[in-house]
Protein backbone atom coordinates (compact mmCIF):
# COMPACT_ATOMS: atom_id res chain seq x y z
CA UNK A 1 0.00 0.00 0.00
CA UNK A 2 2.98 2.32 0.45
CA UNK A 3 3.10 2.83 -3.33
CA UNK A 4 -0.12 4.85 -3.26
CA UNK A 5 0.36 6.73 0.03
CA UNK A 6 1.51 10.31 0.52
CA UNK A 7 3.20 11.19 3.81
CA UNK A 8 1.45 14.00 5.69
CA UNK A 9 4.63 16.10 5.43
CA UNK A 10 4.31 15.89 1.63
CA UNK A 11 0.69 17.02 1.46
CA UNK A 12 0.96 20.15 -0.66
CA UNK A 13 -2.42 21.70 0.11
CA UNK A 14 -4.89 21.49 2.94
CA UNK A 15 -7.34 23.78 4.66
CA UNK A 16 -8.36 24.11 8.30
CA UNK A 17 -11.79 24.16 9.90
CA UNK A 18 -11.12 27.68 11.19
CA UNK A 19 -9.99 29.09 7.81
CA UNK A 20 -12.14 32.03 6.75
CA UNK A 21 -13.74 31.55 3.36
CA UNK A 22 -13.12 34.91 1.72
CA UNK A 23 -11.93 36.02 -1.72
CA UNK A 24 -8.30 35.11 -0.94
CA UNK A 25 -9.32 31.63 0.27
CA UNK A 26 -11.36 30.99 -2.87
CA UNK A 27 -8.47 32.19 -5.06
CA UNK A 28 -6.07 29.77 -3.29
CA UNK A 29 -8.53 26.94 -3.94
CA UNK A 30 -8.90 27.94 -7.59
CA UNK A 31 -5.13 28.19 -8.08
CA UNK A 32 -4.53 24.80 -6.41
CA UNK A 33 -7.03 23.22 -8.84
CA UNK A 34 -7.88 20.23 -6.62
CA UNK A 35 -11.41 18.83 -6.50
CA UNK A 36 -10.96 17.32 -3.03
CA UNK A 37 -8.89 18.95 -0.32
CA UNK A 38 -7.95 17.50 3.08
CA UNK A 39 -9.29 19.46 6.06
CA UNK A 40 -7.43 19.60 9.37
CA UNK A 41 -8.59 20.81 12.78
CA UNK A 42 -6.01 23.62 12.87
CA UNK A 43 -2.72 24.84 11.39
CA UNK A 44 -0.86 23.45 14.42
CA UNK A 45 -2.39 20.01 13.97
CA UNK A 46 -1.97 17.89 10.85
CA UNK A 47 -4.86 15.61 11.85
CA UNK A 48 -7.09 15.21 8.79
CA UNK A 49 -10.72 15.22 9.90
CA UNK A 50 -12.50 15.41 6.55
CA UNK A 51 -12.40 16.23 2.86
CA UNK A 52 -13.66 19.48 1.33
CA UNK A 53 -15.42 18.95 -1.98
CA UNK A 54 -14.46 22.15 -3.79
CA UNK A 55 -17.49 22.20 -6.07
CA UNK A 56 -19.57 22.77 -2.94
CA UNK A 57 -17.96 26.23 -2.69
CA UNK A 58 -19.93 27.37 -5.73
CA UNK A 59 -22.44 29.94 -4.53
CA UNK A 60 -20.67 30.67 -1.23
CA UNK A 61 -20.59 34.41 -0.53
CA UNK A 62 -16.95 35.30 0.29
CA UNK A 63 -18.03 38.63 1.76
CA UNK A 64 -19.79 36.84 4.64
CA UNK A 65 -16.30 35.75 5.79
CA UNK A 66 -17.49 32.59 7.54
CA UNK A 67 -15.16 29.76 8.51
CA UNK A 68 -15.09 26.38 6.83
CA UNK A 69 -16.69 24.87 9.95
CA UNK A 70 -19.48 27.50 10.06
CA UNK A 71 -20.30 26.91 6.40
CA UNK A 72 -20.30 23.15 6.92
CA UNK A 73 -22.57 23.33 9.98
CA UNK A 74 -24.99 25.61 8.11
CA UNK A 75 -24.92 23.09 5.22
CA UNK A 76 -23.57 25.62 2.73
CA UNK A 77 -20.53 23.50 1.85
CA UNK A 78 -19.88 19.78 1.84
CA UNK A 79 -17.21 18.08 3.91
CA UNK A 80 -17.07 14.34 3.64
CA UNK A 81 -15.72 12.01 6.23
CA UNK A 82 -12.61 10.04 5.47
CA UNK A 83 -11.64 6.46 6.11
CA UNK A 84 -8.89 5.67 8.62
CA UNK A 85 -6.90 2.58 7.73
CA UNK A 86 -4.26 0.64 9.62
CA UNK A 87 -0.89 0.66 7.84
CA UNK A 88 -1.09 -3.13 7.51
CA UNK A 89 -4.28 -2.89 5.43
CA UNK A 90 -3.76 -4.38 1.99
CA UNK A 91 -4.44 -2.33 -1.12
CA UNK A 92 -7.12 -4.81 -2.18
CA UNK A 93 -8.94 -4.41 1.15
CA UNK A 94 -8.71 -0.61 0.89
CA UNK A 95 -10.04 -0.74 -2.66
CA UNK A 96 -13.07 -2.74 -1.51
CA UNK A 97 -13.79 -0.14 1.18
CA UNK A 98 -13.55 2.74 -1.32
CA UNK A 99 -15.75 0.87 -3.81
CA UNK A 100 -18.61 1.21 -1.30
CA UNK A 101 -18.50 4.98 -1.92
CA UNK A 102 -18.19 6.18 1.66
CA UNK A 103 -15.13 8.37 1.14
CA UNK A 104 -12.76 9.82 -1.44
CA UNK A 105 -9.59 9.53 0.61
CA UNK A 106 -8.09 7.30 3.26
CA UNK A 107 -5.81 8.21 6.12
CA UNK A 108 -3.27 5.58 7.10
CA UNK A 109 -2.60 5.18 10.83
CA UNK A 110 0.13 3.23 12.59
CA UNK A 111 -2.21 0.64 14.12
CA UNK A 112 -5.85 -0.34 14.55
CA UNK A 113 -6.28 1.53 17.85
CA UNK A 114 -4.89 4.74 16.33
CA UNK A 115 -7.29 4.37 13.40
CA UNK A 116 -10.24 3.94 15.77
CA UNK A 117 -9.17 6.97 17.81
CA UNK A 118 -8.88 9.08 14.64
CA UNK A 119 -12.34 8.01 13.49
CA UNK A 120 -13.89 8.87 16.88
CA UNK A 121 -12.18 12.26 16.92
CA UNK A 122 -13.25 13.14 13.37
CA UNK A 123 -16.83 12.08 14.12
CA UNK A 124 -17.09 15.03 16.50
CA UNK A 125 -17.41 17.49 13.60
CA UNK A 126 -19.90 15.37 11.69
CA UNK A 127 -22.47 15.31 14.49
Amino acid sequence: MTDVMVDISDVSFLVCLNDVVDEAFLQRIKTAAYSRIPVSFSREDSFICGILLTKSLIGVNPFEKKTVLELFRSQKIKLTSTIYLCQTTTLLTAQKVFAKGFSHMGIVCKDVEAAKHCRDTADMIFQ
